[in-house]
């Protein structure tokens, strides 16, 4: 008993030491959690720091930004005053000093104050100076920077409005060709910078008039351009305050009613009143001129409100600093407008402002042709020969197994729309055995395409392909990344290319005017091909001259009606003159010519 006693006492002895060791154990875990403890510490004060740290320099970049953003515009200032500067001083040297001598007390005859000044100069410039009225016409077009380009089947749809205004060129385009029972007054406008020498106070009035003064019940009004106005997102047209009405007793005109409320048009279009833009920069006075002329003539600005790239948007369309581009309709016009986008920076068109793209519902419908041949491709064209066509029939015959086929998928049960489904394959199926029945028999032909040669012009040489290439290379890197670096490489491409066909352009001219001059002194056959090879109307049909025609004009020209004296006769020629017509033609005469002509 006693030595059992003893022996549980030292279990728990033993027992009793274990735990002495579990203890040490856990001591030395907590004190390696304490140092674990203070090193997590440590590192979130130093994650603290380091965030404090990028903060800050975040901060650092976003004023060195705005440093760079400012010296950029500070620089493009400076440039600019610097180029009126130099237009200044030009202006200066050209002008002398006789232009600015005023001359007083010369009396004005009555007959010069009714005086037409204009159609006086113009007939000085016909008669005195022999120029051309045709050349005369020209002086009355509009300034450079307005082209319309169209089509020639659109030719007869379009109407082109003579006007004085400088600014805009108008057409209206026919209801026939849009999808409304009234037409489209477009007018193409330029306005140039309010600051620039050119600049005219009254630009707006002067369009304005002109609108006016073409316009008529029947017709729409649109204008896209340039007009060099910041609007940002003011308001373009009034609200009409309504208490108005409530003092004005019995007041029906129903035209000034659809005048003032014709804002509400927009609401019933889905269009938005308000726009956006990502115009910030500052402001001009243009921009209040026309928000008037929007606002006299109930037409609305079309950026931002119409679908297409720059919906609730309002992009940037100059040096992607500024928003002068725009596109004002009538409320009317917004249905007809399929969507306006505003196109991707292209120096070759612009150097710093970006096209305007506007596409319209119309009558007009694309001429495409699409051939269904079932499977047969291009390089499988095979032809018909009739002299194998017992062959042919014989193989068709033959085919019990394609025939066999075709039970299969005809003893097929449907219902519904899979009786389409049977059809359709069986349609397929035997134009299947036919050709490949036509192609054992007949054999095949594969059809090669030709490499269109592109149509250049004759002046346009390998390095302005070059270049071309090249600047389609810059603007693809500047679509898929918009950088200020990328756009810089754009716009130095696009010049280089603008600038080697403009050098080979006038290369050109001078090559074929030195031909021309060599040709004319050795080769009068050459001469007169290289002539007729630029002539605009070489296949004119309308100038094609019949024998009859140039019989009957040698006629007329040789009739005269004046009796010729023989005084004047025998002033026009003298008596050796007579004696030798009259003289015999010797054969050596004769020999010689023919050498000659040979």
């Amino acid at each position: 008993m006693i030595m059992n006693t003893i022996h549980e006492i030292n279990i728990k002895l033993e027992k009793l030491n274990l735990l002495d060791e579990l203890n040490n154990r856990m001591s030395h875990m907590e004190q390696k959690l304490e140092k674990f403890d203070y090193e997590i510490k440590d590192m979130r004060n130093d994650l603290k720091q380091q965030s404090e740290r990028l903060k800050n320099e975040e901060f650092h970049n976003s004023i060195i930004e705005d440093r760079m953003s400012k010296t950029e515009n500070a620089k493009e200032r400076l440039a600019w005053e610097n180029n009126e500067l130099r237009e200044d001083i030009l202006e200066m040297r050209c002008h002398s000093t006789k232009y600015n001598l005023l001359f007083s007390g010369i009396p004005e005859p009555r007959s010069w104050r009714d005086e037409n000044t204009e159609e006086v100069v113009k007939e000085f410039i016909q008669k005195e100076l022999d120029v051309d009225s045709t050349t005369i016409s020209a002086f009355d077009r509009k300034s450079g920077g307005l082209t319309i380009v169209y089509k020639e089947n659109l030719k007869s749809y379009l109407k082109f409005h003579k006007t004085k205004s400088d600014f805009v060129q108008w057409v209206s385009i026919s209801n026939e060709l849009l999808l409304d029972d009234k037409e489209l007054l477009l007018g193409c406008v330029y306005i140039p910078p309010e600051n620039s020498k050119y600049a005219s106070k009254e630009v707006f009035t002067k369009i304005e008039d002109e609108l006016l003064h073409l316009q008529d019940n029947r017709c729409n009004i649109a204008l896209l351009g340039d007009f060099n106005a910041k609007a940002r997102t003011l308001v373009d047209f009034v609200v009409p305050d309504d208490s108005l009405f409530e003092v004005l007793d019995n007041f029906d005109d129903n035209e000034l009613l659809v005048y003032l409320y014709d804002y509400q048009k927009l609401l019933l279009h889905n269009i938005s009143l308000s726009r956006f833009s990502e115009d910030t920069s500052s402001v001009n006075n243009y921009r209040y001129k026309l928000l008037d002329f929007c606002k006299r003539l109930n037409i609305y600005i079309g950026n931002s409100r119409l679908n297409g790239n720059d919906k609730s948007i309002g992009k940037k369309t100059c040096k992607d600093v500024s928003l002068v581009d725009y596109f004002l309709i009538s409320s009317n016009v917004f249905p007809y407008v399929k969507s306006f986008d505003v196109l991707d920076y292209n120096p070759l068109y612009s150097d710093v402002h970006c096209g305007l793209s506007v596409y319209l519902h119309s009558n007009v419908k694309k001429n495409t042709t699409k051939q269904n041949v079932g499977h047969c491709s291009k390089s499988n064209y095979i032809k018909w020969n009739a002299a194998k066509q017992d062959e042919f029939v014989e193989a068709i015959f033959s085919s019990q197994l394609s025939f066999g086929e075709l039970d299969t998928i005809f003893n097929e049960e449907c219902e519904g729309n899979q009786v389409k489904n049977v059809i359709d394959k069986a349609v397929n199926k035997i134009g299947e055995i036919f050709r490949n029945t036509a192609k054992s028999i007949f054999g095949s032909k594969k059809s090669t395409r030709k490499k269109v040669k592109p149509d250049n012009k004759p002046w346009y040489t390998k390095s302005c392909q070059e270049k071309r290439k090249q600047f389609n290379i810059n603007r693809k890197k500047y679509n898929l990344r918009k950088s200020s670096v990328n756009k810089q490489i754009l716009t130095r491409s696009g010049r280089e290319y603008k600038k080697e066909m403009k050098k080979s352009y006038s290369e050109h001219l001078k090559k074929f005017e030195t031909q021309l001059r060599n040709a004319s002194k050795t080769d009068t056959k050459k001469f007169w091909g290289i002539l007729k090879s630029f002539s605009k109307f070489q296949t004119s049909e309308e100038n094609n001259i019949t024998l009859d025609r140039l019989y009957e004009y040698f006629k007329d020209l040789n009739n005269n009606d004046e009796e010729a004296s023989v005084d004047d006769f025998s002033e026009i020629c003298s008596q050796n003159d007579v004696d030798l017509l009259n003289s015999e033609i010797t054969e050596d005469e004769i020999v010689k010519a023919i050498k000659k002509s040979d």
